[in-house]
């Protein structure tokens, strides 16, 4: 029965994928630039989306073209590529999604990017803000030198990274490509949500789970066990379980950053439970995960007041009394760099 299912689900997608075909073949047939924004998540996992939201934001607000966004789930079908090669222009620029998946830990999102820089040759593409990671084993090495040299054998490739370790490291790796840094997409949304003069929890806990963790849950729960004896906790498991559309994801980020916002203090080993803190002045005391994802990305901020960061959990409940003491942060001005991401991408070779 599964089996059946499968079929007629893998059927009816492919039916539906040639309808968007010609539908969109129809009605971007102009001479309007268009950008396609490859990889955007659907899934239900609040940090992927907004950033998809982000990159949307940050294209309207800096460009005039037509947006044309190319799900995740859809990039593994075939019939998309046809669907590109149809609708693209010499000049349109193809947009790789940005966030946390550069390396070998998460293979289906490298490979379809190296699909994507071989097929798609004669026009730009730029990889929006990710992390730059391969493990340190036979596997990582291996996975590496393939994604250099097809990454390197693109003549207009742009590849931003989010961090200054994952800066360093790809433009080391990718000399033969433009490199950049560039602050992780959803702080564009810096300055777009109010912190609340009530907070309606004292600490928002956000603790990930699975291989990126570093610390098991029973050693994190002693930790929010101790803190309860002190302070309201609230637990956010950073999810939803309603379909993320192009047209309610602004709504989605909205409603979860209000819960931020609504917060004295946020603890979270997730890089975007201190995005979302930082985007509404929330203090926030970040812990580490298994890689230099969240250490390198707190050291924007290491020099503002009410932001934390805990190398050992030890240290967690220390500096949440500190972060107790801040009632508003200021962040600092990232204009230059996301200016920086507009001047590359407009750049004439």
């Amino acid at each position: 029965m599964s089996l059946i299912k499968n079929f007629l689900s893998y059927r009816f997608g492919n039916l539906i994928l040639r309808i968007k075909i010609i539908l969109l073949s129809l009605f971007y047939n102009s001479k309007k630039k268009k950008f396609f924004v490859i990889g955007v998540a659907e899934h239900g996992n609040y940090g992927d989306f907004a950033i998809s939201e982000a990159q949307n934001l940050f294209l309207k607000d800096n460009f005039d073209a037509d947006i044309v966004e190319i799900t995740e789930e859809e990039i593994s079908n075939p019939l998309t590529y046809k669907r590109i090669k149809a609708m693209l222009g010499p000049d349109d620029i193809i947009f790789l999604q940005g966030g946390g998946n550069h390396g070998n830990m998460y293979s289906f999102h490298e490979m379809y990017r190296r699909e994507i820089i071989k097929t798609f040759r004669n026009n730009r593409i730029v990889l929006f803000p990710q992390t730059y990671y391969f493990s340190d084993d036979a596997d990582g090495r291996k996975q590496a030198e393939i994604s250099k040299e097809i990454y390197s054998s693109h003549p207009d490739l742009i590849l931003a990274f989010r961090d200054r370790m994952s800066y360093s490291l790809a433009n080391d790796v990718y000399t033969k490509n433009t490199v950049i840094f560039c602050p992780d997409m959803v702080l564009y949304l810096n300055g777009r949500f109010v912190k609340k003069n009530n907070p309606e929890s004292d600490i928002m806990v956000l603790f990930r789970a699975g291989k990126e963790a570093k610390y098991q849950p029973e050693e994190k729960k002693a930790v929010t066990q101790k803190l309860s004896e002190k302070y309201k906790l609230t637990f956010n498991n950073h999810t939803t379980k309603e379909k993320v559309t192009k047209e309610n994801r602004y709504s989605l980020v909205k409603s979860q950053v209000e819960l931020y916002a609504g917060s004295d203090v946020v603890l979270t080993d997730k890089l975007h439970g201190a995005i979302f803190s930082i985007v509404t002045g929330t203090p926030c005391v970040m812990l580490s995960t298994f890689n230099h994802k969240l250490r390198e990305f707190y050291k924007i901020f290491k020099n503002i007041d009410g932001y934390y960061f805990a190398d050992t959990l030890e240290e967690i409940p220390d500096l949440i009394d500190k972060a107790f003491e801040i009632k508003n942060c200021t962040n600092p001005d990232l204009t230059e760099h996301y200016q920086n991401l507009i001047e590359t991408i407009k750049r004439e070779d």
